[in-house]
């Protein structure tokens, strides 16, 4: 499967990955989310 994705203008196509770091207090977990007309973050959430 190609993964080319593009986008022609802001908010049409939003991406998101999800990332996870063990700590010395336990796991860490980061989420994003990205605008792919811009590669702008559009949300972020650590938990």
């Amino acid at each position: 499967m190609e993964q080319i994705f593009k986008a022609g203008r802001n908010n049409e196509v939003w991406v998101s990955d999800m990332t996870y770091v063990e700590t010395e207090e336990g796991w860490l977990y980061l989420t994003v989310v990205l605008d792919l007309f811009d590669r702008k973050v559009i949300g972020w959430s650590i938990s």
